[in-house]
Formats: C-alpha cells, structure tokens, sequence
C-alpha cells in the first residue's frame, strides 16, 4: 500500500505542519527564557505560559465548528499569517527594547488562540488529502512530526537563543510560521 507521502498535497501540508510545530516548540523554550529573562520570577513564567490554555479552552469548540463549515486552507492560512506576524512583532519589540510585561501576556492569548484555530483545520484537512485507506497512516504521520519536534525544537530554541538571542529568534518563528503559509500556498496551487 502506498504511503500517504506519495499523495503531494499531502506531503505538502506535512511539510507546513512540521514548520509549524518547530516554530511552536521554539517559541515555547524562547518566551519562557524572555520571561525569565526579563522579569526574574517564577511565578510570572508560570503564569504568562498558562495564558496560552486560555484560548485554547474557550475557543477550540468554535475553532472545530470553523474547520467544518469554512475553508479549511484558509483558516489555516490565517492562523499562520497571524502566527507569523505576533511572532516577528514580539521579536521586533524585544531588539527595540519596548518589551513591557504586558506584551508577553497578549504575546501568549494571540499564539494561543492562532493555535487553537489552526489544529481543528490542519488534523482534518488529512482526511480531505488521502484516501480512506490510508487515513490512519496520515493520522500517524502528523503524529510522529509533532512528537518529533517536541523534542527537535527546544534544542534548535537553544543554539538560536545562543546564536541570535532571543530577538533573532522570534525572526526565525516568524519565518517557519511563513514557511507554512508557502506550504499552504504551493498546496492550493496543484
């Protein structure tokens, strides 16, 4: 049997899932270092990260019913843009020193609600990609690149913050957010 990889529009929204997934992994070992960073308490960190459940409790029922009734490319579409956008005006405000506290609040709500929007739309999109046959193996998939750059994507967030500091590497999300876009893009023009 072949592989949900043979199908391009497949491969092509894997592709961008995995951008995305890194982009998200970074960006959580990065704004924790910031907060840290910036502010010295545990308690803020702890409670800054916590904003991003927020959105995902109150807005993932809204975000299913959108994957079934829109356009699932683009919901996807815009919660990327978005992503990609809240990112580099993070890292721009962090290189500009006009961070303040506030920001990485509103910084984790938006990420937080762009993912909740995202999620619904990139799971089910699968099944729209391959055939039923090969559905489970495409589920499968999506699970091992997320899995894997749970692991992959702290460590990049390392040698970036390293490499960059935190500033650049806000650039680097925004670009694998965009990445995704372009995946969604190139997929939509088959």
């Amino acid at each position: 049997m072949a592989s949900p990889l043979s199908y391009r529009n497949f491969r092509w929204l894997w592709t961008g899932s995995v951008f995305s997934y890194i982009g998200q992994w970074i960006q959580q070992a990065t704004l924790g270092w910031v907060v840290y960073e910036i502010t010295g308490s545990g308690a803020l960190l702890g409670a800054i990260l916590g904003m991003r459940a927020i959105p995902m409790i109150f807005l993932a029922p809204l975000a299913g019913v959108a994957a079934d009734r829109y356009d699932r490319r683009i919901l996807l579409l815009t919660s990327q843009l978005l992503s990609a956008l809240t990112a580099l005006a993070l890292g721009a405000a962090l290189a500009l020193h006009w961070l303040q506290v506030w920001h990485l609040f509103l910084f984790t709500l938006l990420m937080g609600a762009c993912n909740a929007l995202d999620r619904p739309a990139r799971h089910s999109t699968v099944f729209e990609l391959v055939p039923r046959a090969l559905a489970m193996k495409a589920v499968a998939l999506n699970t091992i690149g997320f899995s894997m750059t749970r692991i992959i994507g702290p460590a990049i967030a390392g040698y970036l913050v390293a490499w960059f500091g935190a500033p650049g590497n806000f650039l680097v999300q925004g670009s694998l957010y965009l990445g995704s876009c372009a995946m969604e893009i190139g997929r939509a023009h088959v």
